[in-house]
């Protein structure tokens, strides 16, 4: 290559270098004016942090964020959905949420990044679903075989620690204590709040304090988290709006049984509560009825 081309190279690249340099300045400075214009300018962020937390944690909460297991084309991948979760009644139960959509408030700019990106973390409920064989991979980059049903929750090429210390609220179901379950859990530093799920068909009798409290202690030794306030909750399998068609949630607070709720699906609101009095028997809050429930005792 004679000199002249060579110099002529080195000219053209120095102009290219110059030329994006100054592209990367132009675009920088568009999307700060683009900033501080949305600042000022949109009726939203122009409110004070306080009230826009009140609309940001009533869009995003509520949700129950579930992983779906697909076959890929050599090994199978974890997406999510996310529907209305065990105490949201806004929504259809039958109604499904694209991940894509409770993200994309902290797409639209800057500030509401800033502002939203953990929110949905904070706020949502996690389940975590039992892995069956059929869901299995056979793929080095994403061993599913004999993981937790929370792996996509504490998997560093699923979640980011922020986002994986932020959740506060998991869900799971009975039968939890599959794989390395207990571990996973421990990586979910944030965590306050479990909520193990069940369902009844007919005769709610069937499940009695005591086998609660035997699940829920069997829990707390396979996570080795006795911080965690543990959420018991039975369930209609399918839901009318008869009067007796209700959830009940038993509630485990600093090792033991706290409170039992009643939610009734007619009125959509919460009915009865029940605590514990000095004699280790459990009555309604307000009227004193005794709680009629099969091991009442426990």
């Amino acid at each position: 290559m004679s000199r002249k081309r060579a110099l002529d190279n080195l000219d053209s690249s120095r102009t290219r270098d110059s030329t994006a340099a100054d592209g990367a300045f132009i675009a920088r400075s568009v999307h700060k004016k683009s900033t501080e214009r949305n600042l000022t300018d949109s009726p939203l962020l122009r409110l004070a942090p306080e009230l826009r937390n009140r609309f940001y944690y009533y869009a995003l909460n509520g949700l129950r964020i579930e992983p779906v297991y697909s076959a890929g084309a050599t090994f199978k991948r974890v997406e999510a959905y996310a529907e209305p979760g065990p105490h949201s009644h806004r929504v259809s139960i039958k109604q499904r949420i694209e991940p894509s959509t409770l993200m994309s408030l902290s797409k639209v700019c800057r500030q509401l990044h800033k502002d939203t990106e953990i929110i949905p973390f904070e706020l949502n409920v996690f389940h975590g679903s039992p892995a069956k064989p059929d869901y299995y991979s056979s793929s080095v980059l994403y061993p599913w075989t004999g993981t937790s049903m929370f792996h996509p929750w504490t998997n560093p090429s699923f979640l980011n620690p922020d986002q994986r210390k932020a959740i506060a609220t998991v869900s799971t179901s009975p039968s939890f204590g599959c794989g390395n379950f207990g571990a996973e859990i421990r990586k979910l530093s944030g965590l306050k709040t479990v909520i193990i799920q069940s369902v009844y068909m007919s005769n709610f009798r069937a499940s009695s304090l005591q086998s609660i409290n035997e699940t829920i202690k069997r829990f707390i030794n396979l996570s080795s988290r006795n911080d965690l306030e543990i959420h018991y909750v039975l369930d209609h399998l399918q839901k009318t709006d008869s009067d007796t068609d209700c959830r009940r949630m038993f509630k485990w607070k600093n090792g033991k049984l706290d409170e039992i709720e009643v939610f009734n699906y007619a009125t959509s609101t919460t009915t009865e509560i029940y605590r514990k009095n000095e004699a280790e028997e459990w009555h309604e809050a307000d009227t004193g009825e005794e709680y009629q429930h099969y091991g009442s005792k426990y």
